[in-house]
């Protein structure tokens, strides 16, 4: 159990000189309402209880929480930070790479020193939020150590094992099985864009043929649907955030395998890396498989999530969850668009070189191919800027810098086609839409990248200093 703490270490404990204690309830209710609907890794019900019962001032876990929380709010939402610093208590820092530093400072100052001696739910949300929260900020090198420890507790909380689940009430399952969803974005990740190879995968191939992708989606149900004994009903007409943070998770895991029970899912369901080395044609086919169930796979989303969805979901739908379905449906939609660009480059890698095909015709067939390639990525670029036209900007700041390397990744490839070489490989005028893409992609990146750095992600930006 945590240590607990006397009645003046909990004063020194919450109320810091620069982030005062009554700012707090503040911060966390704009977490709830902005940022909670694409990170939701904690139990709304469950968690307001313990905050207003002010666990935080007697629990340095439960406290370490609520300062990840507050470090994501800002991360996510910058522009509460003017807000803030005007409060009757106000905030003394001046940035949000500031208040994420102090954050993650006053959170490790409490940890005993056996803190790793035991692991929870709760200590892999804070690692993950500082982790998402360094990374909205720029702050690539210290992102990548929080997601190490992030990888780690759900490694030793058997996150990606169902057996492992037994025991636990109906609302540490839900949360386990999101928890799960998260750690395999991050695995989508290392398996689709891994330039440098220095990311650390969450599991590998052969324990993704073992695991059972369906048992592991969490339930549709709301978290005020889902008690510690049961889960309540569930009504697919009516909007759920639950629901859409199932299907966000279900493209991620679309693009690298099929969702289906290990039993049914078969030997080639997921493609290892040995494999597509030693069977390129075969790793090709599955690529072509991944694409084609991505670029279909919100044909049978809800109503309240496809791209036409009217703003306005009804009068039993408060304004707030309006808000976080329209967040989440924009989220949805440029992921479905940025996944596909991901197979898509794949694809084009994989490419057979000139001669490698037999013949009839060899060099017309890899026309063919490269036009037919083309085409749908020229196809996701087009509906990708069609996507950032109709969505809010609010919702678009808020992706923050998880939509600004996704607009980034799908534009990317078009420059390619400025080479004039490499237009007789196009339908007729794409070399004028590119251009007109580029400059509109451009203009929305203008309007959305308030980090003033460059993008760092792909690139070493740490020093050996042993051989300086």
């Amino acid at each position: 159990m945590p240590r607990s703490l006397s009645t003046s270490q909990q004063i020194q404990y919450l109320d810091g000189d620069l982030f005062p204690a009554e700012l707090i309830p503040s911060v966390v209710n704009d977490f709830l309402v902005y940022v909670y609907p694409i990170v939701q890794l904690v139990h709304r019900p469950t968690f307001l209880r313990n905050f207003r019962d002010n666990k935080h001032a007697q629990d340095p876990n439960f406290f370490a929480l609520v300062m990840a929380l507050c470090a994501a709010t800002v991360a996510h939402r910058p522009e509460k930070l003017v807000e803030y610093q005007n409060a009757p208590t106000p905030l003394r820092m001046q940035s949000p790479l500031e208040l994420v530093n102090y954050c993650y400072a006053r959170s490790v100052q409490w940890r005993s020193a056996r803190y790793y001696d035991e692991v929870s739910h709760t200590k892999w949300t804070a690692a993950f939020m500082f982790y998402t929260s360094f990374l909205q900020v720029g702050e690539v090198n210290k992102a990548r150590m929080m997601e190490m420890e992030a990888i780690l507790f759900a490694r030793l909380l058997e996150l990606h094992r169902i057996s492992a689940y037994t025991g636990l009430n109906c609302i540490e399952v839900q949360l386990r099985k999101k928890a799960f969803g998260f750690m395999m974005h991050g695995y989508v990740h290392q398996e689709l864009q891994n330039i440098r190879k220095e990311r650390v995968a969450f599991i590998d191939c052969s324990t993704l043929h073992e695991i059972d992708l369906e048992e592991l989606l969490p339930a549709p149900q709301d978290d005020e649907n889902i008690t510690e004994n049961t889960y309540g009903p569930y009504d697919i007409t009516q909007p759920s955030l639950a629901a859409a943070l199932r299907l966000r998770i279900e493209l991620f895991l679309t693009a690298v395998t099929e969702i289906t029970s290990k039993n049914r899912r078969g030997s080639n369901g997921a493609h290892c890396r040995c494999t597509r080395l030693i069977d390129p044609p075969s790793y090709v086919k599955h690529l072509y498989s991944r694409l084609h169930e991505l670029k279909y796979k919100l044909d049978g989303a809800p109503w309240y999530l496809r791209q036409w969805a009217p703003r306005e979901l009804g009068e039993d739908v408060s304004r707030d969850k309006e808000f976080q379905i329209g967040l989440l449906r924009a989220d949805i939609h440029t992921t479905h668009l940025w996944l596909q660009t991901c197979v898509l480059d794949h694809l084009e890698h994989l490419k057979p070189a000139p001669g490698a095909l037999s013949p009839p015709f060899p060099q017309e067939v890899l026309h063919l191919v490269a036009c037919s390639q083309w085409e749908q990525r020229e196809e996701v670029c087009r509906q990708m800027l069609q996507v950032l036209s109709l969505t809010p900007h609010v919702y678009l700041e808020i992706l923050g810098i998880y939509l600004i390397h996704k607009i980034r990744d799908v534009a990317g490839p078009l420059f390619s086609l400025l080479d004039e070489n490499r237009e007789n490989l196009t339908s007729p005028g794409s070399y004028d839409r590119v251009k007109q893409y580029l400059k509109e992609y451009s203009e929305k990146l203008r309007h959305l990248d308030r980090s003033g750095k460059p993008n760092f992600e792909s690139l070493q930006t740490w020093v050996d200093t042993d051989r300086v």
